[in-house]
């Protein structure tokens, strides 16, 4: 996985890209584009329009390596690191990788439930986090381990008036905490009390580009 923040834009191209949606408000499979190269600036721009719209977008049958991984990122935007407070993949420090032998994941069988075992944004502990995260799959199981996502642009527009007027004036304290089951000196909370994350931000947000409202979760 790798994050990034801003926007780039290249050469002017005539290509253009399909856009599948996948379910009623969000998620689309885009197709025509191989993300092995640079994208065209037309590519490049409805690509970003996509996801703008469809919150997450699914490229199929893209065998990228992980410098290309970071460069692909480096089109969006200024790629961050790994991860804030686990790291990074030796020799990329742009990506963290999401394996089962991960300290995120330690304890895991001790521990089946954790705080972002269920709806969560990642790094949301951070003053500054990123835009976006490209999430790309490399060992794939046959069935299970699914990641769902949600949008929470049409969660904020479906509560009521009266409830949209409450969580507007509200604020969250966004950390990363040690974890209480585990150990003392366990890796994960060496790890957390190691790089102290800790922010507030407002419950509902204006996206930068959209001008929509967005529910904002904690990590």
């Amino acid at each position: 996985m790798t994050s990034s923040r801003g926007q780039n834009s290249g050469a002017d191209s005539t290509s253009t890209i399909n856009v599948v949606p996948l379910t009623l408000h969000i998620g689309a499979e885009i197709r025509g584009v191989d993300l092995t190269k640079p994208l065209p600036f037309n590519q490049l721009r409805d690509v970003r329009a996509a996801f703008l719209k469809w919150k997450v977008v699914f490229f199929r049958d893209q065998h990228l390596d992980h410098a290309q991984h970071v460069a692909l990122a480096r089109q969006f935007g200024e790629p961050t690191i790994g991860h804030a407070v686990f790291g990074y993949v030796d020799g990329h420090p742009e990506i963290y990788s999401v394996a089962k032998n991960r300290t995120a994941n330690e304890n895991r069988e001790a521990m089946p439930v954790t705080p972002w075992s269920g709806w969560h944004a990642d790094i949301t502990a951070a003053v500054n986090p990123p835009a976006a995260s490209i999430l790309r799959g490399v060992t794939i199981p046959p069935y299970g381990g699914d990641t769902f996502w949600t949008n929470l642009v049409a969660a904020y527009n479906g509560l009521s008036p009266t409830m949209r007027g409450f969580v507007d004036r509200l604020r969250g304290i966004h950390a990363f905490m040690p974890r209480e089951a585990a150990g003392a000196r366990s890796e994960y909370n060496e790890s957390v009390k190691g790089r102290v994350l800790r922010s507030e931000h407002p419950l509902v947000t204006v996206h930068a580009e959209t001008g929509e409202r967005v529910l904002y979760v904690s990590p």
